[in-house]
């Protein structure tokens, strides 16, 4: 008798707590917190994030102390960077070097970032 009792109460609880309805349920997006203002990029208008930093081995073909910006030869084509943000001294013309750059706009020019001497002879 007490395990029919105890069959018949848990699917009761079964029942009452497993609502189908439950499990559908869809998570209502969190409003801002308050005093924040949260701003959207105008008509027309596109949101620009930070360039992302790229890694490129190269030889160093060409240095300009003057302008202060060196060309570097990899995979067969030349590439000029600025190294106005560049702490440290420029790199040794013939030297195989590792450069961090990033480019801030499609076509624009190469800002380097950090100079590595690379272990690499391929370039």
């Amino acid at each position: 008798m007490k395990s029919v009792l105890t069959a018949t109460l848990a699917l009761v609880a079964l029942a009452a707590f497993s609502d189908p309805a439950f499990a559908q349920q869809k998570e209502t997006p969190k409003s801002p917190p308050t005093g924040v203002a949260t701003t959207q990029p105008a008509t027309g208008e596109k949101r620009i994030d930070k360039p992302s930093p790229q890694l490129m081995t190269g030889k160093v073909i060409k240095v300009d102390a003057k302008a202060k910006s060196f060309t570097v030869s990899s995979k067969g084509k030349q590439f000029t960077f600025s190294a106005a943000e560049l702490k440290g001294p420029l790199p040794e013309v013939g030297k195989i070097i590792d450069i961090t750059y990033h480019q801030t706009t499609p076509g624009g020019p190469l800002k380097s970032i950090a100079l590595n001497s690379s272990r690499s002879n391929v370039y």
